[in-house]
């Protein structure tokens, strides 16, 4: 299985910032210990590394893109403003007035609207760059994927802003749908995961933050590697018969260890994909059908429908009845 690398359009987009900027590129490169920034492949670890440092030369964790810099240090406080929400959605609407309060423009506002979440972006301007909308997606999306303890699936976003000339890197990177010259820049995706408790500690953040920025900005991507791997075999099972994870690094042809990795290194577990998965097939049924939600709970493998509750009302924040009635 291959292991994530960051495109050349990705970088090459930073790069140009950091011209813009006046930054000394052969020592940006050479800090961040990348050798060849037009081709061959630059790993999570180097653009985190490329990340910081232009933000440090720059001082502005926006990279110029916004209407005013964003100080290092900001990304720091908006995690500590966020981090005890009671949901995703408290958490999230306080990172947009942060976000606001940090950059002025462009700055989000959250409207839901028949189960589809949508962050809409406002902006004065009509001549900003796909990279910065591409930036504040990244760093919002990133950090609220954090929160929900789940890589969030796009279903679609659209930006204002002329298509660059690598426009299918934008559509490989969110997994999603991308338009480009829309009448709105919005980013979209299933409300459902605006319910989910925020609950990370302290320590977690410590964590987090630390491995910022180079497995967040790109640790929740859509990814057609590992992820992709293992989802599709999930999907093709039913959840009694879902293989163990030693099981399934085997017909992987993978160890354990390496699988529980590359997991990590996007930014999930064996454990959260699972979940994930048996939420979307639990929402599925409860909307789709009229099963009771015993059989449901049967059918996703759970042995008792006290263990469906449980979990359903930790992804949902309410029991499989109110999310069906509503």
């Amino acid at each position: 299985m291959s292991e994530t690398f960051i495109s050349n359009a990705f970088v090459s987009e930073a790069l140009d910032c950091a011209r813009r900027g006046n930054v000394d590129i052969a020592a940006l490169l050479a800090q961040a210990q990348i050798d060849a920034p037009s081709g061959g492949k630059v790993s999570p670890e180097a653009f985190g590394r490329l990340w910081l440092g232009i933000a440090e030369a720059m001082n502005d964790e926006f990279f110029g893109n916004a209407a005013r810099p964003m100080r290092p240090g900001s990304f720091t406080l908006m995690a500590h403003a966020v981090r005890a929400a009671p949901t995703v959605e408290v958490a999230l609407q306080r990172a947009l007035r942060f976000l606001k309060v940090a950059i002025d423009e462009p700055y989000g506002t959250l409207d839901v609207t028949q189960g589809t979440a949508q962050i809409t972006l406002h902006d004065s301007r009509n001549n900003r760059s796909a990279f910065a909308y591409r930036t504040y997606w990244v760093i919002l999306h990133g950090l609220t994927c954090w929160l929900a303890d789940a890589r969030i699936p796009l279903k679609s976003l659209s930006f204002t802003c002329i298509a660059p000339w690598h426009k299918k890197d934008y559509r490989q990177f969110f997994g999603a749908p991308v338009e480009f010259k829309a009448p709105i820049g919005a980013l979209r995706f299933d409300a459902s995961y605006l319910k989910r408790p925020v609950n990370r500690s302290e320590a977690a953040l410590k964590r987090f933050l630390r491995a910022a920025p180079g497995t967040f900005l790109i640790g929740y991507k859509f990814n057609e590697g590992t992820v992709s791997a293992v989802m599709k075999v999930l999907k093709a099972e039913e959840p009694m018969d879902w293989p163990t994870l030693p099981d399934l690094a085997r017909r992987l042809d993978m160890s354990a260890a390496t699988l529980r990795r590359q997991l990590a290194q996007q930014g999930h577990s064996y454990r959260s994909l699972k979940a994930d998965l048996k939420r979307e097939r639990a929402q599925t049924l409860l909307r789709e059908t009229h099963l009771p939600v015993s059989e449901i709970s049967n059918r996703l493998g759970y042995a008792e429908p006290s263990a469906f509750f449980r979990a359903f009302r930790a992804w949902s924040g309410q029991t499989p009845e109110a999310w069906r009635k509503s």
